[in-house]
């Protein structure tokens, strides 16, 4: 099967999946139709991730079992709506949800459509970014891109002791979704935009929520499209990391819990809170306590009622919530905890001085790797502060205006990260937005919903609501670890947008003109932000550069990397590496004390099989393997080419490597390649 038909089945399972989930969710009236989009988008998501998980613990993670297995989904799915009594999905019922789409356009007033725009040719522009652009940043390159491709190869879970630990013991959930496009494409080109799908699933659960809320249309739209001119959330969506992957899928349950104010909780909003939590923590350790904090929130928000009479069959939906979050967010903590005695080793799990669960390094050692040694004594408030008021001017200074003088800007000032903004940067990322008007916002607006409580003016339960979503998003940062780095918590902006449209709200009640400024002022400003993150992105004119100076349009690392940094004898010794490799054959690397990036290994078409050999990396490995168990390994995974480095390779294995008849390929510096001939495939050979 080629690889466009393969592409074509994936994305005709895809939209079947979600169709099919759309009309089970609409027979929930609880639900908006912009909920049901959001939902049924995050149940396509959930129902990929535990499908690759099934396959990948049985080691059958390939594209004919993937396929088949979508198939399966898809049918079992169609049978529970059968047995469920759903009337089939009509030409009214579509007919009606379109018209109430047309309604919502033609309803929307200036700010609404202002704030759309910006918001589409935002998303639109770094969806293309992260399309074009290969994987360069830094924890891209060292461990996720490198997780999707040994389970997309591999096809099932195993440890990778030639890595550090975190490709072996990480939860895994963003990578799988990675692995799936890789399948898909037999590339890594749409590896870099996986993380992008959470703006279609943000946007409509936030314009829900603000409608539940008591917004109008054209305010909830100004929330729905606002957090689209955050920077930090613009560069995570065209990035291979997890944090707004994570991070996103814990303010869509939390938006999930909120839009239940006037709707009530029926079965598909408890199911898709419940897949939001397990998502989030499915990709990444440290978003487990943010699913605790969703349940505490959805107690407050709902009470127990919903878990009461004469709701008889809640319980059994909370119950089947639950396992559906187990078998999307746990696999990979039960998997540490059995195998290597505590959920998220390599760190231990403790409270206070009690250790519950121990691993290779504390959990003081999670803070001083998340925080950074030169941060760790810094008080919180500090850090936090200093995060919140770094903006990027400077780009504005060195690029001219909306980045008129890209062309004219050095080679060395384009890669100079000394400023603007990047989607793993820890200062910086909210904007001024966020410190100008939304953070301001979210504080006036409990001050606003206090007062107005203690003098009796709230006549509804609206003020709790108003309150619970200032608290959330606050009670998330103070719990989760090194907070202030913006990309940990994206979710801020994401509430503040809401709860700046509510400010504006209840300000136009009373005052009109006074409302309208500051809803034009926000709009402003968070234009500029908009301006800062589309126009003055260095990384598309880094891209441009590269495509005019090689001709060549390429998804492979190193090449980027070789073009931008030419002196380096580690990325041309890695791309001639790659370009004497042929289909089908492994290569590997050993460098002991020099650890490489994984995902410099990457080639175009991902048929090239990486194997790292086990090497020693303080303090993720403390043995060195021996000579004789890595000469097993050449032989047992019928390595066909290695790189090797002259200043940490033991001479001992490179004597055992030349018995076995391998033969010296080439030499960039430090970096020599061999070739083992009885382990190379011939050019034809499938």
């Amino acid at each position: 099967m080629g690889t466009t038909a393969v592409f074509i089945d994936f994305t005709i399972l895809f939209l079947a999946l979600q169709g099919v989930l759309l009309w089970l969710v609409t027979a929930d009236k609880s639900l908006s139709l912009a909920e049901r989009l959001s939902a049924s988008l995050t149940f396509n998501l959930a129902g990929w991730t535990s499908l690759s998980i099934v396959l990948g613990f049985a080691g059958l993670f390939r594209t004919g079992w993937v396929l088949f297995g979508a198939g399966l989904l898809i049918v079992c799915l169609l049978l529970l709506g059968w047995a469920m009594g759903l009337e089939r999905p009509s030409a009214k019922g579509l007919r009606r949800d379109a018209m109430a789409i047309w309604e919502f356009a033609m309803q929307l007033r200036a700010p609404g459509w202002t704030m759309a725009a910006l918001g589409c040719v935002a998303a639109g522009s770094f969806l293309l970014l992260g399309i074009r652009l290969p994987v360069i940043d830094y924890d891209g390159i060292s461990y996720h891109l490198g997780m999707a491709l040994h389970i997309a190869q591999d096809g099932d879970f195993r440890d990778y002791p030639g890595e550090s630990l975190y490709t072996s013991h990480f939860a895994r959930g963003g990578e799988l979704l990675m692995a799936l496009t890789i399948l898909a494409l037999g590339s890594f080109n749409l590896v870099n935009a996986v993380q992008w799908v959470m703006l279609p699933v943000l946007l409509p659960a936030v314009y829900a929520t603000g409608r539940a809320l008591g917004l109008d249309r054209t305010h909830a739209a100004v929330a729905a499209f606002l957090p689209l001119t955050v920077p930090v959330i613009l560069y995570q969506s065209s990035m291979a990391y997890v944090d707004l992957y994570s991070v996103g899928f814990f303010s869509a349950g939390l938006l999930a819990v909120l839009g239940a104010r006037n709707r009530g909780v029926g079965p598909a909003r408890i199911l898709w809170m419940f897949a939001c939590a397990g998502l989030a923590m499915g990709a990444k350790f440290n978003a487990a306590i943010l699913a605790v904090l969703l349940g505490v929130v959805a107690l407050a928000a709902w009470g127990w009622r919903p878990l009461l009479a004469p709701h008889r069959r809640a319980l059994g939906l909370a119950l089947t919530g639950f396992l559906l979050a187990a078998a999307v967010g746990t696999p990979w903590m039960v998997r540490n905890w059995v195998k290597w005695g505590s959920p998220i080793y390599p760190f231990s799990v403790s409270i206070g001085n009690v250790v519950l669960a121990e691993g290779m390094l504390g959990m003081e050692h999670t803070r001083r790797m998340a925080e950074g040694e030169e941060y760790f004594d810094v008080p919180l408030w500090e850090k936090t502060w200093l995060s919140w008021t770094t903006l990027d001017l400077d780009s504005w200074y060195r690029f001219g205006f909306l980045g008129r003088d890209f062309q004219s800007v050095p080679h060395e000032v384009l890669h100079d990260h000394s400023f603007g903004y990047r989607g793993d940067i820890r200062f910086g990322g909210f904007g001024l937005v966020w410190v100008a008007v939304l953070l301001p916002s979210m504080i006036v607006l409990a001050i606003w919903v206090l007062v107005d409580r203690l003098r009796g003016n709230a006549r509804t339960d609206l003020w709790k609501w108003h309150l619970l979503t200032v608290l959330a998003p606050f009670a998330a940062f103070l719990i989760i670890v090194a907070p202030w780095w913006t990309r940990f918590s994206i979710f801020m902006p994401i509430v503040g947008a809401l709860c700046f449209a509510l400010l504006v709200e209840r300000l136009s009640s009373r005052y009109r003109l006074a409302g309208s400024l500051l809803l034009w002022s926000g709009i402003t400003v968070a234009a500029f932000d908009w301006a800062t993150a589309v126009f003055l992105n260095r990384q598309w004119e880094m891209l441009r550069r590269y495509e005019q100076d090689t001709g060549r349009i390429s998804q492979t690392p190193v090449h980027f990397f070789t073009w931008a940094a030419p002196a380096d004898p580690l990325y041309r010794a890695i791309e001639d590496l790659l370009e004497e490799a042929r289909p089908n054959e492994t290569i590997s690397y050993y460098t002991p004390y020099e650890p490489i990036l994984t995902g410099f290994f990457t080639e175009e078409t991902a048929t090239v099989r990486l194997n790292p050999f086990p090497t020693f990396w303080p303090p993720f490995h403390f043995d060195i393997y021996p000579p004789e168990a890595l000469m097993e390994i050449v032989r047992e995974d019928e390595i066909a080419l290695m790189l090797l480095s002259r200043n940490s390779t033991p001479i001992e294995f490179v004597r055992l490597l030349m018995e076995e008849g391998a033969e010296f390929l080439f030499e960039h510096g430090p970096y020599r390649a061999y070739e083992i001939p009885q382990h190379r495939r011939e050019l034809d050979e499938n």
